[in-house]
């Protein structure tokens, strides 16, 4: 429906994050900026929180693509409001283990 009416290459209400459709606004490359700094200090664990549609996953997901291109490992876990506690502190005790043997 939305293609043919508008023209359109492609869907333009996907939920799956594109980061070829990102508009790096000052406060998008700010973030960015704190979680390279972040990385860059091998810090464990980086929260981001904000309202929906702001750009949260799509600036993790560009950092991640460029992150992955200059072979550094990355975890990205996108919490939902199932996930239970004991998943979390699975992760971050996964992480922590691997940061203590890379250390």
């Amino acid at each position: 429906m939305y293609l043919s009416h508008w023209k359109l290459s492609r869907l333009p209400f996907d939920e799956r994050i594109n980061p070829s459709w990102f508009f790096s606004s000052v406060h998008h490359q700010g973030l960015r900026a704190k979680l390279t700094d972040v990385i860059r200090r091998r810090s464990a664990v980086a929260v981001v929180a904000g309202e929906c549609g702001v750009g949260k996953s799509t600036v993790a997901a560009t950092l991640v693509e460029d992150l992955s291109a200059a072979s550094h490992p990355v975890v990205q876990v996108s919490p939902t409001p199932t996930m239970s506690q004991a998943a979390l502190q699975e992760i971050l005790t996964e992480l922590e283990n691997r940061a203590l043997n890379t250390s």
